[in-house]
């Protein structure tokens, strides 16, 4: 008979790993290994991503309609036991109008069971600079 150890991150400690995965350019890992399956996502505009299927939707419309030519994040910021913040900085270009724009996001976090159920992105959008 085996047995395992299983350590459930805190929010502090899942903040960590998407922080350090953000910065490894590991996006995708960080939706496969931190999120939870029932994901609830909403963004500052109202749109509302709930599950894997419907946020993988949400961030290939991102891709497919913004190149990103930079971004940093700091964080996490702790709250409690199951919530954490993270500030996003990012430049983008809109693929379409050619239009870039800079962006500050703050993105506050809930987690259950070691991964994260809620995601939610609270922004103002800069004027475009080029």
């Amino acid at each position: 008979m085996y047995t395992y150890n299983l350590v459930v991150m805190n929010a502090h400690q899942i903040g960590a790993k998407v922080v350090e995965m953000f910065e490894a350019g590991k996006m995708q890992e960080i939706q496969d290994e931190l999120y939870s399956p029932e994901i609830l996502s909403v963004e500052a505009d109202g749109m509302v991503s709930k599950g894997r299927a419907e946020l993988d939707k949400k961030y290939e419309w991102w891709t497919s309609t913004f190149e990103t030519l930079s971004e940093q994040v700091k964080g996490p910021f702790p709250h409690g036991e199951d919530q954490f913040a993270l500030i996003f900085s990012m430049k983008t270009k809109h693929r379409e109008s050619g239009a870039i724009d800079t962006m500050d996001e703050v993105a506050v976090y809930k987690t259950a069971d070691g991964r994260i159920a809620e995601e939610r992105f609270f922004y103002l959008t800069g004027a475009p600079t080029e």
